[in-house]
Protein backbone atom coordinates (compact mmCIF):
# COMPACT_ATOMS: atom_id res chain seq x y z
CA UNK A 1 0.00 0.00 0.00
CA UNK A 2 2.05 3.19 -1.06
CA UNK A 3 -0.12 5.81 1.59
CA UNK A 4 0.95 3.79 4.67
CA UNK A 5 4.20 5.03 6.22
CA UNK A 6 6.71 2.18 6.60
CA UNK A 7 7.58 1.21 10.27
CA UNK A 8 11.02 0.95 10.89
CA UNK A 9 12.82 0.43 13.93
CA UNK A 10 16.29 0.68 12.64
CA UNK A 11 17.02 3.82 10.96
CA UNK A 12 19.47 2.13 8.68
CA UNK A 13 18.29 0.08 6.16
CA UNK A 14 18.69 -2.03 2.92
CA UNK A 15 21.05 0.50 1.14
CA UNK A 16 22.39 1.94 4.16
CA UNK A 17 20.95 5.05 4.13
CA UNK A 18 19.12 6.38 7.50
CA UNK A 19 15.41 7.05 7.30
CA UNK A 20 13.96 10.26 9.02
CA UNK A 21 11.16 9.57 11.00
CA UNK A 22 10.07 13.28 10.95
CA UNK A 23 10.38 13.63 6.93
CA UNK A 24 9.78 10.37 6.29
CA UNK A 25 12.55 10.29 3.46
CA UNK A 26 15.93 8.55 3.41
CA UNK A 27 19.05 10.35 3.50
CA UNK A 28 21.70 9.49 0.80
CA UNK A 29 24.00 12.33 1.69
CA UNK A 30 23.83 13.98 -1.75
CA UNK A 31 19.59 13.80 -2.20
CA UNK A 32 16.60 12.36 -0.36
CA UNK A 33 14.74 9.30 -1.47
CA UNK A 34 11.05 9.14 -1.21
CA UNK A 35 9.96 5.71 -0.96
CA UNK A 36 6.07 6.00 -1.38
CA UNK A 37 6.71 7.19 -4.65
CA UNK A 38 9.85 5.02 -5.23
CA UNK A 39 12.14 7.77 -6.39
CA UNK A 40 14.34 10.72 -5.56
CA UNK A 41 12.99 14.07 -5.10
CA UNK A 42 15.89 15.90 -6.18
CA UNK A 43 18.17 14.99 -9.88
CA UNK A 44 21.20 13.18 -9.36
CA UNK A 45 23.72 16.20 -8.94
CA UNK A 46 26.08 14.39 -11.05
CA UNK A 47 23.54 13.88 -13.86
CA UNK A 48 24.42 12.80 -17.48
CA UNK A 49 27.60 11.70 -15.99
CA UNK A 50 26.07 8.53 -13.63
CA UNK A 51 25.57 7.32 -16.97
CA UNK A 52 21.46 7.43 -16.89
CA UNK A 53 19.46 9.57 -18.54
CA UNK A 54 17.06 9.32 -15.81
CA UNK A 55 17.99 11.96 -13.05
CA UNK A 56 16.07 10.58 -10.56
CA UNK A 57 17.07 6.75 -10.85
CA UNK A 58 19.68 4.98 -8.33
CA UNK A 59 22.47 2.76 -9.45
CA UNK A 60 20.65 2.66 -13.20
CA UNK A 61 17.66 1.50 -11.29
CA UNK A 62 20.07 -2.04 -10.54
CA UNK A 63 21.20 -1.81 -6.58
CA UNK A 64 20.98 -5.60 -6.91
CA UNK A 65 24.45 -5.37 -8.71
CA UNK A 66 25.22 -1.53 -8.22
CA UNK A 67 26.00 0.55 -5.58
CA UNK A 68 26.62 4.58 -5.23
CA UNK A 69 27.62 4.91 -1.05
CA UNK A 70 28.25 8.77 -1.00
CA UNK A 71 25.04 9.44 -3.87
CA UNK A 72 27.53 10.79 -6.24
CA UNK A 73 29.20 7.73 -8.15
CA UNK A 74 28.28 4.41 -9.53
CA UNK A 75 30.42 1.79 -8.34
CA UNK A 76 31.20 -1.20 -11.07
CA UNK A 77 28.87 -4.57 -10.82
CA UNK A 78 29.52 -6.39 -7.68
CA UNK A 79 30.87 -9.31 -8.98
CA UNK A 80 33.32 -7.32 -10.82
CA UNK A 81 37.10 -8.38 -10.20
CA UNK A 82 38.65 -5.69 -7.92
CA UNK A 83 42.26 -4.42 -8.57
CA UNK A 84 44.42 -5.15 -6.11
CA UNK A 85 44.74 -2.85 -3.19
CA UNK A 86 47.95 -0.73 -3.68
CA UNK A 87 50.21 0.99 -1.06
CA UNK A 88 52.33 4.18 -1.75
CA UNK A 89 55.69 3.94 -1.58
CA UNK A 90 58.43 6.28 -0.24
CA UNK A 91 61.21 6.18 -1.63
CA UNK A 92 64.22 5.56 -0.08
CA UNK A 93 66.58 8.94 1.19
CA UNK A 94 69.48 10.07 -1.64
CA UNK A 95 72.47 9.12 -0.75
CA UNK A 96 74.70 11.50 0.78
CA UNK A 97 77.66 12.40 -1.63
CA UNK A 98 81.19 10.64 -1.50
CA UNK A 99 83.57 12.17 0.37
CA UNK A 100 86.29 13.89 -0.77
CA UNK A 101 89.53 13.07 -0.17
CA UNK A 102 91.65 15.41 1.95
CA UNK A 103 95.40 15.92 1.21
CA UNK A 104 97.57 14.16 3.64
CA UNK A 105 98.60 16.54 6.35
CA UNK A 106 95.54 18.26 6.58
CA UNK A 107 92.53 17.59 8.98
CA UNK A 108 91.28 18.95 12.37
CA UNK A 109 94.72 17.90 14.41
CA UNK A 110 96.67 19.78 11.69
CA UNK A 111 94.58 23.20 12.08
CA UNK A 112 94.50 22.66 15.81
CA UNK A 113 98.28 22.15 15.60
CA UNK A 114 98.32 25.36 13.99
CA UNK A 115 96.06 27.75 15.49
CA UNK A 116 98.23 26.63 18.91
CA UNK A 117 101.52 27.85 17.16
CA UNK A 118 99.49 31.32 16.08
CA UNK A 119 99.00 31.81 19.44
CA UNK A 120 102.33 30.73 20.59
CA UNK A 121 103.78 32.89 17.92
CA UNK A 122 101.60 35.91 17.28
CA UNK A 123 99.63 36.88 20.58
CA UNK A 124 100.70 39.45 22.34
CA UNK A 125 100.82 38.85 26.41
CA UNK A 126 101.30 36.17 28.89
CA UNK A 127 100.36 33.52 29.91
CA UNK A 128 96.33 34.33 30.18
CA UNK A 129 96.00 35.78 26.70
CA UNK A 130 97.67 32.93 25.37
CA UNK A 131 95.64 30.34 27.04
CA UNK A 132 92.38 32.47 25.89
CA UNK A 133 93.79 31.72 22.54
CA UNK A 134 94.33 28.24 23.30
CA UNK A 135 90.67 27.93 24.21
CA UNK A 136 89.73 29.22 20.89
CA UNK A 137 91.90 26.49 19.04
CA UNK A 138 89.52 23.70 21.20
CA UNK A 139 86.47 25.69 20.01
CA UNK A 140 87.88 25.42 16.64
CA UNK A 141 88.91 21.90 16.35
CA UNK A 142 86.03 20.46 18.61
CA UNK A 143 83.86 22.17 15.21
CA UNK A 144 86.26 20.74 13.06
CA UNK A 145 85.47 17.16 14.83
CA UNK A 146 81.59 17.84 15.00
CA UNK A 147 81.60 18.57 11.29
CA UNK A 148 82.66 15.21 10.00
CA UNK A 149 85.89 16.77 8.90
CA UNK A 150 88.86 14.22 9.20
CA UNK A 151 90.96 14.57 11.97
Amino acid sequence: NLTQAPTVQNPYTYTGREWDAETGFYYYRARYYEPKVGRFLQQDPIELEGGDLNFYAYVRNNPVNYKDPMGLEISPPTNAPKPPPTFPTIPPPPKPPPKVPKPPGFGCGTLFKFCLGLCASRCPGGVIVKGICATGCVALWVGCIASGASR
